[in-house]
């Protein structure tokens, strides 16, 4: 196992670059001549129309499908596709009734029977899509989706052995499959093991750099792992992407308050509390850095809005007691370490609001 994993990881070391710049590329091209030479046979409808999918050009497939469908309505291949746009449009109830008319069609259709797991899940039928996909193993050892798939369940459930073993066996039917390499980076993510999260998540993401949700859980490993100066550079890359993700701000500040960085870590903050003004955590965490740099008047008005969006944000109340007892307000100090001792759960807010209450009789 060691060994092929290792073999892999230097295969696509030298390899991606191709399959990502060219492969699908060359399929679009070969299938277009082929509709052009044979534009009265479904396969090449349903062909193009699966490379579509994967590009989530989906409008697109459904129009060449739907020509596919007029000239053989009983192609199961084309029904399935059918069913899987369907399913990535939340569509469930057309999703359902297609994929099922596959398998009426062809009851050996590996493919449908791999989305109506994908549907189980997204439906919360999580025992059902797992029996599923242990069917498909059965009737297909080398289908490779399925263990990924049995796998990401095992994850879920946060059973992370059986996760590891159902992927490594996807990756060893398919040395290149990106979804299994980037289910490993997450499992090691949960398990707070960043130095093979990163590993994993970096494979994942040279096999196709035009999935930037992978660059994003690296940059968090990168994070976690101490890895300030790494993790920057990938936060760097999604702003440059996605300038105003309120998900890439919120963790690009996050960065900077670790770095104690705070001039950005504010500059950040501001622009997540300017997309979500109810970002509560975003304004909290305005008030503290102000709060640690002694401009009360500042921290305070960022508490004020904290507990105006979020009344039981202990918090919150905590430093705005601490701010007026620096101030001398010893009245309002009491009020607000009360409230932060009544509303808290955390040891050291509650501790420490009781020690303030003591010093204030």
């Amino acid at each position: 196992m060691r060994f092929i994993l290792f073999f892999t990881i230097l295969s696509i070391l030298c390899y991606s670059t191709y399959i990502r710049n060219d492969i699908w590329k060359d399929k679009e091209v070969f299938w277009r001549d082929c509709l052009k030479k044979s534009p009265k046979k479904a396969r090449p409808y349903n062909n193009l129309a699966s490379i579509l999918i994967k590009k989530g050009r989906y409008r697109d497939a459904k129009k060449l499908l739907l020509v596919g469908m007029k000239i053989d309505p009983l192609d199961d291949r084309i029904v399935n596709n059918l069913g899987l746009i369907a399913l990535r449009e939340k569509d469930y109830k057309k999703a359902s009734d297609m994929l099922l008319h596959a398998l009426y069609l062809n009851p050996k259709n590996i493919k449908a029977m791999n989305n109506i797991g994908k549907l189980n899940l997204v439906k919360g039928n999580i025992e059902e899509a797992k029996r599923g996909y242990k069917r498909i193993i059965n009737i297909d050892p080398t289908f490779f989706e399925a263990y990924n798939n049995l796998g990401y369940i095992y994850m879920n459930q946060r059973d992370f052995n059986k996760a590891k073993l159902y992927f490594e066996k996807a990756l060893n039917i398919n040395p290149l499959y990106q979804d299994a390499y980037y289910n490993l980076g997450l499992l090691y993510l949960s398990k707070k093991d960043y130095k093979n999260a990163v590993r994993y998540l970096d494979i994942a993401f040279k096999i196709n750099s035009k999935k930037i949700e992978i660059l994003y859980n690296k940059a968090l490993a990168l994070m976690f792992a101490k890895r300030l100066d790494e993790a920057e550079g990938c936060f760097k890359k999604l702003l440059l992407i996605k300038p105003n993700s309120f998900k890439y701000l919120k963790a690009t500040s996050l960065l900077y308050l670790t770095k104690k960085d705070f001039s950005k870590a504010i500059k950040y903050l501001r622009k997540t509390v300017k997309l979500k003004k109810d970002f509560y955590k975003g304004w909290y965490n305005l008030g503290y850095i102000n709060y640690i740099q002694k401009d009360y008047k500042e921290a305070k008005k960022a508490f004020e809005t904290t507990i105006s969006i979020k009344p039981d944000y202990a918090p919150a109340y905590y430093f705005l007691g601490m701010i007026y007892y620096k101030e001398l307000n010893k009245d309002k100090a009491k009020v607000y370490f009360e409230k932060a001792s009544k509303f808290s759960s955390d040891k050291w807010i509650k501790d420490n609001s009781y020690k303030m209450l003591r010093s204030l009789k």
